[in-house]
């Protein structure tokens, strides 16, 4: 998890503004579910380890929060310990693919699964001629 956040935080240090239209629908709606909202991380999956950590909250000392506006616009926060990292950014949802975009290259992930307690994203990527497919499960805060 650490690491997908060092690669969103790397991404998105120097947001540039992107403004949607409504045709790119910012708000990921799936059916009456909605990406508009704060997301607390509650686990994920590491493809390349083959593990789950689902040791993401208070109690362990590490939460991941983003939160989704429906202006397109956003923000992460990561607290690690005593140490806050907060990142704005902003995104644009097709379909079922999340860009965030930031001064770098976009991050892509999949919308695997919205419903109004639970989003579940995935992101694809290659590693020594391998494929892996790392997951983000999330629970609504709000």
């Amino acid at each position: 998890m650490k690491e997908l956040f060092a690669v969103m935080l790397s991404a998105c240090m120097l947001v540039g503004a992107v403004s949607c239209s409504d045709d790119d629908k910012a708000g990921g709606q799936a059916g009456d579910a909605t990406l508009i909202g704060l997301w607390e991380v509650t686990g994920e999956y590491d493809d390349e380890e083959g593990v789950w950590d689902y040791e993401f909250g208070a109690q362990y000392g590490y939460e991941f929060v983003t939160e989704f506006r429906a202006d397109g616009s956003g923000c992460a926060e990561l607290t690690d310990g005593s140490e806050v990292q907060r990142v704005d950014f902003t995104y644009t949802v097709e379909g079922s693919t999340l860009t965030v975009h930031g001064d770098g290259d976009p991050i892509v992930q999949r919308i695997d699964k919205l419903t109004f307690t639970e989003l579940v994203l995935s992101e694809t990527y290659q590693w020594e001629g391998k494929t892996y497919t790392d997951l983000l499960v999330c629970r609504r805060v709000r």
